[in-house]
């Protein structure tokens, strides 16, 4: 369940945007020194209209709400009504780089240590700044530069990875996970055309502690519901382009997390560059 969740409801509740409270987190002056997650009250007072961010921002919260085409999703609603969503802005596409990755690390970290005070419906999104037209990569280019942090995370990471996780990215037990806690990801690119619930003008990764899902969906016959409901309108909102194969329960077998986190742009298997993280990380010392 979790990676349906994460193909379309983690994808909505990414792009919640909230109408009911502001959550002070810190804020600075200046928006371009920003370094801390942001609220998406905090968003609009801190980045006004003109800058890439705000103007990223507006551009999920359209996602979600767009009146012509309905986003399939009813927990981005019940997201979008909880205002239980954080933003954080890096400051280039260039995931690989070391200062980029510090920031998501942060982000991350911060954000864990604020999930005990959060709902159900929660993500944290990471957005980059805009690729200029002639310079937007391919998909391919984009799901190298995701591993790319996915391997700096690693690096970064101030406990050992999970002993109950293998390393493995194939397995299917295997799943990101970062102090301490296991995670899913679902990335989007201005790359992807065709996989429309995949897109966005900025490469975006939208963060989740998987642990939320087993509360969510802990009923077995209501999980079972969602999971139909959830292709179906998936298969709606991607048509022609029917949801990918690789979109199943954790642990399932001949499944695994690493092909799920990005989906490529056709109905075609993503791979993982590496044999394991951990060893990446080691063989690239920072």
């Amino acid at each position: 369940m979790y990676i349906i969740i994460l193909l379309v409801v983690s994808h909505a509740l990414a792009f919640t945007v909230g109408l009911n409270f502001l959550r002070i987190l810190g804020t600075m002056k200046d928006p371009s020194c920003l370094t801390s997650k942001l609220h998406s009250y905090q968003v609009e007072a801190n980045y006004p209209l003109g800058t890439w961010q705000r103007e990223a921002y507006e551009n999920l919260a359209n996602i979600l709400t767009a009146p012509d085409k309905i986003f399939p999703c009813i927990y981005g609603t019940k997201g979008y009504k909880a205002n239980e969503l954080d933003f954080f802005f890096l400051p280039s596409e260039d995931l690989d780089d070391l200062a980029v990755a510090k920031l998501a690390a942060k982000a991350i970290l911060e954000y864990h240590k604020a999930l005990k005070s959060r709902g159900r419906n929660i993500s944290l999104v990471l957005i980059c700044p805009p690729a200029e037209s002639e310079k937007v990569g391919s998909v391919d280019h984009y799901h190298a530069l995701f591993w790319s942090l996915l391997k700096r995370l690693r690096q970064l990471d101030p406990k050992p990875w999970s002993s109950t996780v293998p390393h493995d990215p194939l397995h299917r037990r295997w799943c990101m996970n970062f102090d301490g806690l296991e995670a899913f990801f679902a990335v989007l690119t201005p790359a992807h055309r065709a996989r429309l619930s995949r897109s966005s003008p900025n490469f975006t990764m939208v963060y989740q502690p998987r642990k939320i899902f087993d509360v969510v969906f802990k009923d077995a016959r209501y999980r079972e519901s969602a999971t139909k409901m959830v292709r179906a309108l998936v298969d709606k909102y991607d048509a022609p382009l029917p949801h990918s194969p690789d979109i199943s329960d954790y642990g399932e077998e001949g499944s695994t997390e690493s092909r799920q986190y990005f989906l490529l742009d056709e109905n075609v298997s993503s791979e993982s560059p590496y044999v394991s993280l951990q060893t990446a990380a080691e063989e690239d010392p920072l």
